[in-house]
């Protein structure tokens, strides 16, 4: 649980109690240290110094559950990871046709930076465990299937490429709960842009598919697939652009962000929605949703104000960025732990995924229209890369209730 220092008072600036910040964060967390990894191994395709394996497969296969893989630049085999913890700091760019997480236990956490697949996928499967997903670029789509926590951090998921076959960006199903923080989710185009040489598909597909899942989108861009129109300069026929999200199964979707941030369907000609299907979506007012949105009979909406929570940097010897964007006027805190198992928080619709046992305020205050910039170094010890730390804001507003913004994490490399 986030506890409050007792001394909590309203005011208009954060909490800087010099001893603090004096602290640095991995410093203040050290006597909680998980267990060190089992190992770190080099990979490297050209077999530069210190190689240990020549492909990320070979090492996924052969390295003990827990151990740290630093992948230097190349064009790598597909990689399948399989009831195994691990970690993987790319040098980019790294490229594979796929990667696949599967099979996972509570315990095993899987931590990815830098991979990409160009014209590929990534899927994660019945993963019980943590899954971080960060830096992945590309055309790439995304399968989550069955799994319990995945979040995704600063990646695009697109296939903008025109025929009759339309990939969804990310497809989200099976109970699954993801994260998606400053990425992209774009739909396959149709548009006709090369007159009859590629015919347009009016199948156009969504960036975010849902089936029974919970999905959170913090600081995105979610369009559909772009429509058009095909024909003779006479005779034409105009097709929507898809939607940005479908749902399905009573699924739930959360939205924050900022006017930067948007949620619509892809450019046509047809005026469609922004969210079709069956579920519920709370959506942030300052985001910017494109056609309008309303509840119907399946698909209940409303636009909360909603703290959300953006992290930059992870690079030894650098500070890691922490952005805080809350309701204006409301008493917060922001709290930092290892990564935890989503647990239930007071009655509130969004689970805390910090680990109460290592947690620790980092700061609070009253929340201003301007977000609040927070900084912490990070030492130049090659020993902690790997780590990872997460972050999670609670607001106190005064009609009641604590509700959390998105979790957000930094994966030190």
């Amino acid at each position: 649980m986030i506890g409050l220092p007792c001394r909590a008072k309203s005011r208009t600036k954060p909490h800087t109690d010099p001893e603090m910040i004096r602290i640095p964060l991995l410093l203040a967390l050290a006597p909680m240290m998980p267990a060190l990894a089992q190992g770190t191994f080099i990979v490297d395709l050209a077999n530069g110094p210190g190689t240990n394996f020549t492909q990320i497969a070979a090492a996924v296969s052969a390295v003990p559950s827990g151990s740290i893989l630093h992948v230097r630049t190349g064009n790598y085999a597909a990689v399948d990871i399989n009831g195994k913890a691990l970690t993987i700091l790319a040098e980019m760019p790294v490229t594979l046709p796929q990667l696949t997480v599967r099979n996972t236990g509570v315990a095993q956490r899987v931590m990815i930076h830098g991979l990409t697949t160009n014209f590929g996928s990534m899927e994660v499967l019945n993963a019980a465990g943590l899954v971080m997903l960060e830096g992945i670029d590309g055309m790439t789509t995304l399968r989550v299937s069955t799994s319990a926590q995945v979040l995704v951090r600063d990646s695009t998921f697109s296939f903008p490429l025109f025929g009759n076959t339309a990939p969804t960006s990310a497809r989200i199903d099976g109970g699954s709960h993801v994260v998606f923080e400053s990425c992209t989710l774009m739909g396959k185009w149709g548009e006709n842009l090369f007159g009859n040489l590629i015919p347009p598909s009016p199948a156009l597909d969504v960036g975010l598919d849902g089936t029974t899942c919970r999905v959170h989108l913090a600081s995105c861009i979610v369009s559909g697939g772009w429509g058009g129109y095909y024909g003779t300069l006479w005779l034409q026929t105009p097709y929507a652009g898809a939607p940005g999200i479908r749902l399905d199964g009573d699924s739930e979707v959360r939205v924050s962000g900022d006017a930067t941030h948007w949620l619509g369907q892809g450019n046509g000609p047809v005026v469609g929605f922004a969210i079709t299907g069956t579920g519920s979506a709370r959506i942030d007012p300052a985001v910017i949703v494109d056609p309008p949105l309303t509840s119907s009979a399946t698909l209940t909406v409303t636009r909360p104000e909603l703290a959300n929570l953006t992290c930059t940097g992870g690079a030894l010897g650098s500070p890691v960025a922490i952005s805080y964007h809350g309701t204006n006027g409301v008493l917060y805190a922001i709290a930092a732990s290892y990564p935890g198992t989503p647990l239930p928080w007071f009655g509130e619709p969004d689970p805390l995924w910090l680990s109460p046992g290592t947690t620790i305020v980092q700061t609070f205050g009253v929340a201003t229209a301007n977000p609040l910039q927070l900084q912490w170094p990070i030492p130049s010890q090659a020993a902690i890369a790997g780590t990872t730390l997460f972050w999670q804001a609670v607001e106190l507003p005064p009609a009641g209730g604590l509700p959390l913004s998105n979790p957000t994490a930094v994966l030190i490399r």
